[in-house]
């Protein structure tokens, strides 16, 4: 909404121009093994969710429809231990 002349809300943080967006795979530069591999496949689609759930964008498929791409790159991959005690 509107005060004064400005939007504040959360609709200030996007541009109103965009109003669909389109996800390409991300590219990963991780050495991959097993559970691993497919990873960015799983980061791509949790992304898309999180677009869909939080924000007024549309995302499309269709690079050529889309007012904006959203590109990303998984540099590393880590695992680690959060509970050295099982309780």
């Amino acid at each position: 909404y509107r005060v004064f002349g400005y939007t504040v809300g959360a609709d200030a943080l996007y541009d109103p121009n965009i109003r669909t967006v389109f996800v390409p795979t991300f590219n990963t530069r991780a050495f991959q093994t097993e559970p691993y591999r497919g990873f960015e496949v799983d980061v791509t689609q949790a992304v898309i969710r999180e677009i869909g759930r939080t924000t007024a964008f549309r995302v499309t498929s269709d690079y050529n429809t889309a007012d904006t791409e959203l590109q990303g790159n998984i540099l590393t991959i880590q695992k680690s231990i959060l509970n050295l005690n099982q309780q």
